[in-house]
């Protein structure tokens, strides 16, 4: 058989290969999101107007219990306790409030800036951060599989209505988001603010929740948690008590 022959047999026998690899559908991001979305309870989420978790936070040998109130649209406030010091952290659209006095280390609330409270906004509005809600996100772009904590995931690059891009994991066999790193000059550290979901639970509402969280601060345990309860707008107040 000479050269011509032997290309010819060899064009045909890889031709459906090839014709096959070009015809395979390439997923996108609004489908993985979809799926998602439906994975962790669909329509259910659009009912939701406030969710309050309870639990613990462990960081450096501590432990604080800690408070989370999720106003829809509004903001949230993180409540934190040790002893008999408490402090908060409030997020709103508009401004961010920090008060820390464990230690000594604050006597008043720190206003944050404004860098610091468009990073913050996975932490302010409970739908972002768990992605139920696509008019919330301005740009989405699938990059292709990547893992996180040794599983399998799509990797997802978001950019919020702040123009604040968020790195999304979603973990390919439940669809559940696995991590979301922000990208934004914290608090003028230039650390990215990093939020790995684990431990999820269905509940009566038909929503899924993750009851383990680990952020910059610290790995929180919730153990309780309250959905679509009476919750006073005034907790986003920056008032020390």
């Amino acid at each position: 058989m000479n050269i011509n022959k032997l290309l010819f047999v060899f064009s045909i026998c890889i031709s459906p290969a090839i014709t096959g690899v070009a015809q395979t559908p390439k997923v996108t991001a609004r489908e993985i999101l979809d799926r998602h979305i439906i994975a962790i309870g669909g329509n259910n989420w659009k009912k939701i107007n406030n969710i309050r978790l309870s639990g613990t936070m462990k960081q450096m040998g501590m432990e604080m219990e800690i408070v989370q109130t999720t106003i829809e649209n509004k903001g949230s406030r993180t409540d934190i306790s040790m002893g008999n010091q408490k402090g908060f952290i409030i997020l709103t659209p508009a401004k961010g409030w920090m008060y820390i006095p464990f230690g000594g280390m604050q006597v008043q609330p720190r206003e944050m800036g404004s860098e610091e409270l468009a990073a913050n906004n996975a932490k302010m509005n409970y739908k972002f951060a768990q992605l139920t809600d696509l008019s919330l996100i301005a740009e989405a772009e699938y990059t292709g599989m990547d893992t996180a904590d040794n599983v399998d995931c799509y990797k997802l690059i978001l950019t919020d209505k702040k123009n604040i891009k968020h790195t999304c994991y979603i973990d390919k066999t439940n669809l559940y988001t696995k991590r979301m790193i922000s990208k934004a000059d914290a608090g003028g550290t230039g650390t990215d603010i990093v939020i790995t979901f684990k431990n999820f639970q269905k509940q009566n509402e038909g929503i899924t929740i993750p009851m383990t969280v680990t952020t910059n601060e610290g790995k929180i345990y919730f153990s309780k948690l309250t959905i679509n309860t009476s919750v006073s707008d005034d907790i986003l107040s920056p008032v020390v008590k």
